[in-house]
């Protein structure tokens, strides 16, 4: 049987398969064309996009080179020269993509911050893209100093428009890529500062009802949702942890009758694990998982 080969909305069809090899997971190129649809629902013209783009050369005569998956740029690519500088001024948003979140932080570090350092406007934005996290990138300048902020991918301007609101409402939600693998990547975090299994699967539940509580009492399409993506504010670690523990003691009373036991109204985790947690679990709509998932789960 034939693999079913992608048809990528700017470059047409490619000899690349929708699935990897072990025929289960989908390929990187899958991953990009995904980016690549939702830039376009953006508004994010096709006439601008270029996919591999170098963004510094290096080495031996520039033998060497540093890339990024896509790049949007101000004008169409046709009315810009090859010319790496020339290139790099015009370039709006750069996009860095990988098939599973694996490496997802080393990505973020080594590739999405150092693409966005070598472009010389400030308002370019970034995106890192996975099966479970995706993610914006913007900065801005304080007392001479530039900072990059990460937060979730739901803020993106649409195409002519600058960067809004990063508060997360009830319309921002999306359904998870992959429901199962998020909460195994909430698991590893909480791994590295709680060693019993039986703890973090008490703190998984408890994140759990926090998001369906959330969600639950936050149902019209503006509204302001309770648990916001704390990766990217002032709060201070206390103030996540207080955060998450004022919407589970809501959540515990409300569905406390249908648990097989109490559930704690505090949590193990600290406030930077939470953070952590927070840019994974708020930006998405575990409402609008399938129900088999959540069974699993």
């Amino acid at each position: 049987m034939l693999a079913e080969l992608l048809h990528c909305p700017i470059r047409g069809n490619l000899t690349v398969p929708i699935k990897a090899k072990d025929g289960l997971t989908y390929t990187e190129e899958k991953r990009r064309i995904d980016a690549i649809r939702f830039l376009l629902e953006k508004g994010y013209p096709p006439t601008h996009f270029k996919i591999e783009t170098v963004l510094l050369r290096f080495g031996s005569q520039g033998r060497n080179s540093f890339r990024t998956d896509i790049a949007v740029l101000d004008v169409p690519l046709s009315q810009v020269s090859d010319d790496v500088e020339v290139l790099k001024a015009h370039i709006k948003l750069v996009a860095e993509i990988k098939r599973d979140s694996a490496e997802a932080e080393a990505a973020k570090q080594t590739q999405v911050y150092p693409a966005l350092d070598f472009l010389q406007n400030i308002s370019a934005l970034g995106i890192y893209w996975d099966d479970v996290q995706q993610r914006l990138f913007y900065r801005t300048i304080k007392d001479g100093k530039t900072k990059t902020h990460e937060t979730a991918v739901a803020f993106l301007p649409p195409w002519g428009h600058a960067l809004a609101s990063t508060t997360l409402q009830r319309k921002s939600l999306d359904p998870p890529k992959n429901m199962l693998k998020l909460f195994s990547q909430i698991e590893d975090t909480l791994h590295a500062h709680m060693q019993d299994q039986s703890d973090r699967f008490e703190v998984m539940q408890q994140l759990l009802l926090v998001k369906l509580y959330d969600e639950y009492t936050h149902q019209n399409a503006d509204d302001e949702m309770g648990l916001q993506d704390f990766n990217d504010g002032l709060f201070s670690d206390a103030d996540v942890k207080n955060k998450f523990e004022l919407i589970l003691k809501k959540a515990a009373k409300y569905y406390g009758k249908y648990l097989p036991k109490e559930v704690p109204t505090s949590i193990r985790a600290g406030g930077n694990s939470l953070r952590g947690i927070s840019a994974l679990l708020a930006p998405i709509y575990v409402g609008g998982a399938k129900r088999d998932v959540i069974q699993e789960f």
